[in-house]
């Protein structure tokens, strides 16, 4: 384990495209040389509990994290409710999504409703997970 894991040894799991699976902090900037987080200790241990608390319940309900679902078991897993799924109707046609990015949202939301603690996968979560992909985008 290297020094910046800060004990999510677990939870830094990257995909094939080499990205962190989490932050270490609400900020992102824990252990950075800039000395950039201003995060309180306890706003670290109430943001660490949060994300094992989502992650609990992605193991509880289908056995691994959001991000190795297939397209088969995200659509079973991250069911959008009515108006999610008119949200991604709209997104698919704006943006001209493809069926893998259409998953990458789905699994994204469904990670931001269980950091919510939400069973349901509503607009909000869609919205937010539009907007990340959007951003990573023009990155």
């Amino acid at each position: 384990m290297n020094s910046s894991s800060f004990g999510f040894r677990h939870l830094r799991v990257t995909s094939t495209d080499g990205k962190k699976a989490t932050r270490p902090c609400p900020c992102g900037y824990l252990g950075d040389a800039s000395g950039r987080c201003r995060c309180t200790p306890q706003a670290i241990a109430r943001y660490r509990s949060r994300v094992l608390a989502a992650r609990g319940r992605q193991l509880a309900r289908q056995g691994k994290p959001n991000a190795w679902l297939g397209p088969r078991e995200t659509e079973r897993h991250c069911a959008p409710d009515a108006a999610a799924t008119e949200l991604l109707r709209q997104a698919i046609a704006r943006l001209a999504l493809s069926a893998r990015a259409y998953h990458r949202v789905l699994r994204v939301a469904r990670s931001i409703a269980d950091l919510a603690a939400s069973e349901a996968l509503c607009a909000a979560h869609v919205a937010e997970a539009i907007q990340y992909r959007r951003l990573d985008a023009a990155l």
